[in-house]
């Protein structure tokens, strides 16, 4: 008889990234914040092995060992092992995230308000205020010293705006409202909290397709906490190149090649045209890799598509057409140098800093009239895509956009234009 299970998980790149199939087992310790150190760990394995960049690293590394402190400190009775986290455990999680600072200086809402009580429990009406917080401190040594000053002037603040004689249970009441206000100028931003909330559900969509015990947390996710940004987008954001800035990048890109032919400075302006000119991200145009690429004649016109995986872990085909890169793409493609098409003389792929600093020092030189990030090439190529064609459905598959309604803030465009023309 042949096991099919068996055979299948010997072909699969389980191996690529751990060594030992236990360490498959979500509650392999029995403990939720060491089992969730081993998965980190097999996690940031994968990510190296699929080449991705330091700073999406990073990000991970700084959401999942904020997590795993989380539940180090805060796990509670029910949620002691890995396999039983759920929506509710990882909502709270979120929500500590959205006070971060506030909550990793000085402890959460509920440890900093046991502070003050255990202050106004010790309180001697006999000493004065200097004194009394000098010996709260130094009998309660289980408290640090700049938790215990931040709840303590946060309150001397409060009853300046008092007039009371007497601590009563209102006052400190009114005293947790005003503290909920003043944790509002801690908050984070809705644009960082989707950030930090889609890498923890790829870190635990990772765990939920590879761990043995069959635990999906994938379920949960309807249930989780919904970041919205704004309907009202500011221009500002979403504003591409003006025309005039745009025709004077395109002209200056074209008289540097022809003056400047040096590998580097062509493969540069290459990613930059990809950008501009097909609507890639900045990590997507250094990680793109020559095989991704392919010359196809369409109309009796060469278009070259690039077929990868993008943000969110998706594959898409995204064309250019040649006469955007007549002068850069066949001479990356003739003078290969590594893997990728941003490769650099040793062979290693050019960093996203790098990229920027590059465009950054264009601009200057262009003299454009208005200062951008490298990140509004691909505003400018999708409001030209509108301009242009106004399928606003090909335009959401051309950027990788999960949500339909993200590509259609490009031209203030209406829901029931892009649905007519999605048919």
């Amino acid at each position: 008889m042949f096991d099919i299970d068996s055979i299948l998980s010997k072909t699969n790149d389980n191996n690529e990234i751990a060594d030992n199939e236990n360490d498959f087992n979500l509650d392999t310790s029995k403990n939720i914040s060491q089992d969730l150190q081993r998965w980190e760990n097999i996690f940031l394995n994968h990510l190296k092995n699929k080449e991705h960049s330091d700073k999406t690293i990073r990000s991970y590394i700084f959401t999942i060992d904020n997590f795993i402190l989380f539940s180090k400190k805060y796990a509670k009775k029910d949620v002691k092992l890995l396999s039983k986290i759920d929506a509710k455990y990882v909502n709270a999680y979120l929500e500590y995230l959205e006070y971060f600072t506030l909550n990793h200086l000085y402890g959460i809402e509920r440890e900093r308000l046991l502070i003050l009580g255990d202050y106004l429990n010790s309180y001697n009406d006999s000493l004065d205020d200097l004194e009394n917080r000098h010996n709260f401190i130094e009998n309660k040594l289980e408290y640090e010293p700049d938790r215990i000053d931040y709840i303590l002037d946060l309150w001397d603040t409060f009853l300046e705006t008092k007039n009371v004689a007497k601590i009563e249970e209102k006052l400190i009441i009114e005293f947790v409202n005003y503290m909920k206000k003043d944790n509002l100028k801690h908050k984070s931003s809705i644009k960082t909290m989707r950030l930090r909330k889609s890498t923890l559900q790829s870190f635990l969509s990772f765990i939920s397709n590879y761990n043995i015990n069959k635990v999906n947390f994938q379920e949960y996710y309807p249930l989780l906490k919904n970041y919205k940004l704004e309907k009202n987008y500011n221009t500002h954001q979403i504003r591409g190149l003006s025309q005039t800035d745009e025709n004077k990048l395109s002209s200056f890109l074209s008289q540097t090649i022809i003056l400047n032919n040096k590998s580097n400075t062509i493969k540069n302006i290459l990613l930059i045209q990809l950008m501009l000119y097909a609507g890639l991200r900045v990590s997507e145009a250094v990680h793109l890799k020559f095989q991704d690429i392919e010359e196809k004649k369409i109309n009796n016109e060469i278009i070259y598509t690039m077929n990868f995986v993008g943000k969110g872990n998706k594959r898409r085909v995204v064309p250019i057409k040649l006469k955007h890169i007549k002068d850069t793409m066949p001479y990356i493609l003739n003078n290969k140098k590594g893997l990728y098409l941003s490769s650099k003389s040793d062979g290693k792929k050019m960093s996203e800093e790098g990229i920027k600093v590059f465009f950054k020092k264009i601009q200057k030189e262009a003299k454009l009239e208005n200062k951008y990030s490298v990140h509004q090439l691909r505003h400018s190529f999708a409001e030209n895509f509108v301009v242009l064609n106004g399928n606003i459905r090909i335009l959401q598959e051309i950027l990788g956009h999960s949500d339909i309604k993200t590509s259609m803030i490009y031209g203030q465009v209406k829901e029931s234009d892009v649905l007519k023309n999605a048919i």
